[in-house]
């Protein structure tokens, strides 16, 4: 598996984007991507050479599949790719903010900011009057 390979079958993962399953469909997506991760040696060339597979890819679509497809695939990237790598560390941190980089270079309209997974799990939260009605999914934190 690729990272293309990765993003294009994690698109799933966007149909149970909910403060109940979010957790469980990361921590599966974390799993997948981990032997990915542990290739990188390089940051700025990997996310050159994932972002060029995918413009690869991209143009093997159709023009209908290209007005979805590639909107899903910029979110796998912000809600799962991206936060999975700063959880991994330093060097797939690099990766995430690169791939970003040269995604919002080639979609200026359609660019992404790559999330953190405990701002993504906050933005879940029910607040009323400040107070958050939700308890967060992760125990060590708050």
């Amino acid at each position: 598996m690729d990272f293309v390979e990765l993003i294009t079958s994690s698109r799933e993962y966007l149909d149970y984007f909910t403060y109940g399953n979010y957790p469980t469909c990361f921590s599966e997506f974390t799993v997948k991507a981990a032997p990915l991760f542990a290739s990188i040696d390089d940051p700025e060339q990997a996310a050159a050479e994932c972002f060029g597979k995918m413009q690869e890819y991209y143009k093997t679509l159709s023009k209908r599949e290209l007005k979805e497809l590639p909107f899903l695939d910029k979110q796998v990237l912000a809600l799962f790719l991206s936060p999975a790598c700063f959880k991994q560390g330093e060097k797939t941190g690099a990766f995430a903010r690169k791939l970003a980089e040269l995604w919002n270079a080639a979609y200026p309209k359609n660019r992404y900011i790559p999330g953190i997974y405990d701002e993504i799990i906050d933005g879940f939260e029910i607040n009323i009057l400040g107070i958050a009605m939700r308890r967060p999914k992760n125990p060590d934190r708050h």
